[in-house]
């Protein structure tokens, strides 16, 4: 009779102690899956605020290279107003020249006129070829 008391007392505690078991394999199997879910919604937390700073990047970049473009385009401007300038000025000494030895051939004698004649054709030339550039 002792044995069979002692026999059901294990078994009771045995079934008790499954139970429990079912119980903590239960809370671990929730816990795991919660843990699970929190690590998908972070990563994806995580993704999205990387594609907003990508985002963001480019737009400073596109930006950035928007400024620069425009930099050096009003550099160029600049550049080429200047370019003109010196190529007026250079034109206009030349054809100041270019009269102020024509005024000369006219004081000189025939022999004179011919060889300067020759460089009034080259300064001509010269004037010519700078206004076609």
């Amino acid at each position: 009779k002792e044995k069979k008391m002692f026999t059901e007392a294990i078994k009771k505690l045995e079934s008790e102690l499954n139970s429990e078991k079912e119980k903590w394999e239960n809370l671990l199997s929730e816990q795991t899956q919660k843990n699970e879910r929190e690590k998908l919604r972070r990563k994806e937390m995580n993704e999205e605020v990387i594609k907003n700073l990508i985002e963001e990047n480019s737009k400073t970049i596109d930006l950035k290279t928007k400024e620069a473009k425009y930099y050096v385009q009003s550099r160029n401007d600049r550049t080429i107003s200047k370019l003109k300038e010196c190529h007026r000025t250079q034109l206009q000494l030349l054809t100041q020249n270019y009269e102020n030895e024509k005024s000369k051939i006219f004081q000189k004698s025939e022999s004179e006129r011919k060889i300067s004649m020759e460089q009034i054709f080259s300064l001509e030339n010269k004037k010519n070829q700078l206004l076609r550039e």
